[in-house]
């Protein structure tokens, strides 16, 4: 949970980065680079389709974080 956490608290400082420089929060490219490094450096015992998944809902979660905070910025 700490190391969650610690990745949180890096989503929100990237997104006020992210804010400034305009760009998305949403990087398709990036983040197909991103799942296909893990699954190359994947040493198991997970099978790789389990840590697809498992980063799609951390990666989905750091997303939806940087638009709260960038929301919260802009009211």
């Amino acid at each position: 949970m700490y190391l969650l956490n610690q990745r949180a608290e890096q989503v929100i400082e990237m997104g006020k980065v992210k804010q400034k420089m305009e760009i998305k929060v949403f990087d398709p490219k990036r983040e197909r680079d991103i799942f296909v490094n893990m699954t190359e450096k994947n040493p198991g015992p997970l099978h790789v389709d389990a840590i697809v998944r498992i980063f799609e809902r951390i990666i989905d979660e750091s997303r939806r974080l940087e638009r709260i905070e960038a929301n919260e910025k802009n009211e």
